[in-house]
């Protein structure tokens, strides 16, 4: 309704014919976290497994099914409070390449035109759900586009995210002190950031 990139969905089983997308396309669960029962299926065949799969590994809700989108998968942290909204650098995210959509980690900071793109949908896409406040994660997708024509966003998660290990080994300030300052409207001092490449693990360990 608000006019931001993303991938549409369809809920499995479908009241709309299936050939209204076009493969590849990603079967999720519609409430689900982690990618856990996450698929990139190529054909009708890949489709049944993929849903057989996902009964398999207990997961007895709704799934869906939306277009893949290609592109560097990118999650951008904001801090909201009090009147601001504000983007922190763009992490991206290290995901499996066997088709299950796991993530490994990620690294930070992005090249500038990336990190702009990355930035700009976020907030865009922020502006769009009314009263989310603290810290929330954005998650897109930076198509090949270097216009960011083909950029989408996939979903927002209103919670702390691991990215936040990366964020706060970048920050040259209190991350944990300017989000509390934020939220609850004080003053905040200046954020400022490093430029040493940072690469992390899912557990939060450190590569670099």
């Amino acid at each position: 309704a608000n006019g931001i990139p993303s991938p549409a969905v369809i809920s499995l089983p479908s009241p709309l014919s299936l050939h209204s997308f076009s493969y590849p396309l990603v079967c999720k669960p519609r409430y689900g976290a982690g990618s856990q029962a996450t698929f990139l299926v190529q054909d009708d065949e890949g489709l049944a497994r993929s849903v057989l799969q996902a009964r398999d590994e207990g997961w007895s809700s709704e799934l869906i099914l939306q277009p893949y989108i290609p592109g560097l998968p990118v999650s951008v942290a904001l801090l909201s409070g009090a009147g601001q909204l504000i983007p922190l650098p763009a992490v991206q995210q290290h995901l499996s390449t066997e088709g299950r959509f796991h993530y490994r980690g990620g690294q930070l900071p992005l090249v500038e035109d990336l990190d702009r793109r990355a930035r700009r949908l976020a907030v865009w896409a922020a502006h769009a759900v009314k009263e989310l406040h603290g810290y929330f994660g954005v998650d897109l997708v930076l198509g090949e586009a270097a216009d960011g024509s083909a950029d989408a966003v996939i979903e927002i998660n209103p919670r702390l995210t691991t990215s936040y290990v990366g964020l706060r080994r970048l920050a040259q300030f209190n991350l944990a002190e300017t989000l509390l300052a934020i939220a609850t409207g004080t003053p905040t001092p200046p954020l400022q950031w490093g430029i040493k490449p940072i690469v992390f693990r899912a557990d939060g360990s450190f590569l670099s």
